[in-house]
């Protein structure tokens, strides 16, 4: 990718770490939070999923049996990121008697996002899996995704699980919430984001759930930041539209005065709307 063909609009829209002063703190914050309480959720365990690299969730259990999962897809633009990072999102959950499942997975370019969404999809089915087994109930999934997370938590109504798992219904999720998700991926084709996920406009089109057939009517939950830039509500608008006429039932939020990475914090944050929105799919 050359200068020449960075768009400087879409780069200062979507390069959100660049634009966020004092990312690293942000980062470091939600760190030390996650390891605090990893050391001390009773319960807490690493089950790896794959044989690739990250391939592992980590579990969070809460401490009554058979309660809803909520699962966590991290963000990163499916090239960095950590599990490790966002631990600390369970501990409300968990004092509101619902699971947490936090998904690793391989980054690009080491991967493409198609063997990313195959990670996704292989991280799902072992939940299901096993869910019974270790007290929590399978049949309440709650999917929440955060960014690219968003993009491929989306991208779990496309699937045909009931050909995957018998068993499995047609949509094994009792709702999907995409915070500040990416839903139509050409923009990015202009952004040095690209260097190392080697989009063309033909694989970006392919890989947008915009252009995709959601399967089942499983409730989805778009949030935005209202700090945000416009892209974030185009995208959301776009994904809106596309799924709404195959009856997909859509639910819009803002979450008023928080960038992208505040409105992580929000999910975590149990006077939130947000958070109160994903604890009322555990109910």
């Amino acid at each position: 990718m050359t200068k020449s063909t960075i768009d400087d609009y879409l780069e200062s829209q979507y390069n959100v770490v660049a634009g966020r002063s004092g990312f690293q703190q942000v980062l470091e914050d939600w760190t030390g939070r996650s390891f605090l309480y990893q050391s001390k959720c009773e319960g807490f365990s690493q089950h790896r999923y794959g044989k690739r690299e990250n391939e592992v969730v980590d579990l969070f259990p809460a401490k009554e049996k058979d309660r809803p999962i909520m699962v966590y897809l991290h963000g990163g633009y499916w090239q960095r990121g950590d599990r490790a990072f966002y631990g600390f999102l369970a501990e409300p959950f968990n004092e509101s008697r619902v699971n947490v499942a936090i998904v690793g997975y391989p980054f690009s370019p080491s991967v493409s996002i198609w063997d990313i969404i195959d990670s996704i999809r292989a991280a799902i089915l072992w939940i299901w899996r096993n869910a019974r087994e270790m007290g929590m109930n399978p049949e309440q999934i709650i999917l929440v995704g955060h960014s690219a997370g968003g993009h491929l938590a989306a991208i779990m109504q496309i699937q045909g699980w009931m050909a995957l798992e018998p068993g499995m219904p047609v949509n094994p999720f009792k709702a999907v919430v995409s915070v500040s998700g990416l839903y139509w991926l050409k923009p990015l084709c202009s952004t040095t984001l690209n260097e190392n996920l080697n989009l063309d406009e033909h694989n970006a089109s392919r890989l947008s759930p915009t252009e995709m057939t959601p399967v089942g009517s499983m409730p989805m939950v778009l949030v935005v930041g209202g700090a945000e830039g416009r892209e974030f509500f185009e995208q959301a608008y776009r994904l809106e539209m596309a799924w709404s006429q195959y009856g997909v039932p859509i639910i819009r939020k803002t979450e008023s005065k928080a960038d992208h990475f505040d409105v992580v914090n929000r999910i975590a944050d149990k006077e939130s709307e947000l958070f109160k929105l994903i604890l009322r799919f555990a109910s």
